[in-house]
């Protein structure tokens, strides 16, 4: 007798078990329409709607989007309280570096009476991925930025000064460091050896380049370097302007008001 083929079990994401719970909710379909319209056991949606309160629960605590299996630490106390501790620093603008991160863990633990944990590694990962989080990369300036000042001026005072242009004739300039000595920072070797670091060098060159408002007409790149004639590039002429590439020079290889102007 022929079986028929059952559908290969992929595993639900927390995301798509939060749609399917909606979708249920939403619409007066069976169970098994909604089954047979997503391609996946009815036993399983079934046991997604059974739970459907402690995966909303989940996920409203920004759990990853990405997890299938819904596990929580034998140690939920310290993980909300380093939840709160991370949330407090965020607010307040402080950055917290990764190894006070890993030690933070243990000292709560110690306040809510619990001397046998220990943060492990497997722990402290684990608690990333089920609060869906990462080590991101602070901006120096953003904190000290006034928003409402900034949205004051473009409002009544940058607007105001494009209306008088036409679009290509805005142009918007930035420019960007580029140190093409810098060596890696990382490299393979023995768990067991001693691998020390290095003094990058300094050596740079700055790049600017610019563009109108409607992306028609881009500007050549201004590039700016110490040495008046780069032996490296005598065959591209930097010392003439070209069609893409304009080459200036001065002691520190910084865009000057007075090479701005140029």
């Amino acid at each position: 007798m022929h079986r028929p083929k059952l559908p290969k079990y992929k595993p639900s994401t927390l995301k798509q078990k939060i749609c399917l719970i909606k979708e249920a909710n939403k619409f007066t379909c069976s169970n098994t329409k909604l089954a047979e319209k997503h391609q996946g056991p009815i036993s399983t949606l079934c046991t997604i709607l059974k739970n459907q309160a402690r995966i909303i629960e989940v996920h409203s605590r920004t759990y990853s989007a990405k997890r299938s299996r819904i596990r929580f630490t034998t140690y939920p106390d310290v993980g909300a309280a380093l939840i709160t501790w991370l949330q407090n620093d965020t607010a307040a603008h402080l950055p917290v570096e990764s190894t006070i991160s890993r030690e933070k863990p243990n000292n709560l633990a110690l306040k809510l009476g619990h001397e046998e944990f220990r943060c492990s590694s497997g722990w402290f990962s684990h608690f990333k991925e089920r609060n869906n989080l990462t080590f991101l990369t602070v901006s120096d300036e953003s904190c000290s930025t006034d928003k409402t000042v900034v949205e004051d001026w473009i409002k009544h005072t940058l607007a105001p000064l494009l209306s008088k242009y036409s679009a290509d004739d805005v142009y918007n300039l930035d420019e960007a460091a580029l140190f093409y000595k810098n060596l890696p920072t990382k490299k393979f070797a023995a768990k067991d050896t001693d691998v020390k670091g290095w003094k990058q060098p300094k050596d740079r060159i700055t790049v600017m380049f610019g563009v109108n408002m409607t992306g028609k007409h881009k500007l050549a790149f201004l590039v700016l370097g110490k040495s008046e004639k780069p032996r490296c590039s005598k065959t591209l002429g930097f010392h003439q302007p070209i069609n893409e590439l304009i080459y200036r020079r001065n002691k520190r290889a910084w865009v000057t008001a007075i090479i701005f102007e140029e």
